[in-house]
Formats: C-alpha cells, sequence, structure tokens
C-alpha cells in the first residue's frame, strides 16, 4: 500500500460540502474536488470526483463511494482521464485528523495464467 494524496474538508464558508486535496505519483500531480453527487440511490456515488486544470477548470475524473470496513467509514474512488494509461482505483480512509483522509493505492494482483 502507496499513500499517493490526501483530501480534506474545505475550509471555505462558500462550499463547506466540498472535499479538497490532490494525488501525487511519478506520472501525475493532481488537484482534486470531491462534490456530493446528491444520489442517495443504493449503488450510486457519494461524491463526483473532479481534477482541476492549471487554468482552474473542474474536469469530471471520476466518482467516490463511501464504503465500511471494521466499522470505519473510508471512500472507494474510481478516477479516469483519456491521457491516462488506465483507471486509477483508490481508498480514502480517515487521516489522524478529524476532517481529513489519507488516499492510499494498491496494485491489484494480476490474475493467474
Amino acid at each position: 500500500m502507496a499513500k499517493i494524496g490526501q483530501l480534506k474538508k474545505s475550509l471555505e464558508a462558500a462550499t463547506p460540502h466540498l472535499i479538497v486535496g490532490s494525488i501525487r505519483t511519478l506520472a501525475h500531480s493532481v488537484q482534486l474536488h470531491l462534490e456530493p453527487s446528491g444520489r442517495d440511490a443504493e449503488g450510486a456515488p457519494a461524491y463526483i470526483v473532479y481534477a482541476i486544470t492549471a487554468q482552474g477548470e473542474a474536469v469530471n475524473i471520476g466518482a467516490a463511494w463511501k464504503k465500511q470496513h471494521n466499522g470505519r467509514e473510508y471512500f472507494s474512488m474510481s478516477l479516469d482521464d483519456p491521457s491516462w494509461q488506465a483507471p486509477l482505483s483508490c481508498a480514502a480512509f480517515p487521516a489522524d485528523k478529524a476532517g481529513e483522509w489519507d488516499v492510499i493505492w494498491n496494485r491489484p494482483e494480476r490474475a493467474a495464467v
């Protein structure tokens, strides 16, 4: 498992519903905004994930679902962009500080041939 980013609740008074942060790897450095999806249907994502361009534009790159593991709530995220070689699946687990999450990535196991 590798920590590839961090998220936190927005401190801006105008956008308290947003979660903001970034993902950084050797190939990618992406500023993120997670905005509530407004959907409550079973299986619907809790958040829509946007990358913020250098020009400040928000580009939809994925979604985040609320999940539970051992009584801890976390986000399962699926991110993708046409410029990437493959989608990025990662999770955001609560950090030590309230209102913050560590973004963790784990390389999927390859299927046996």
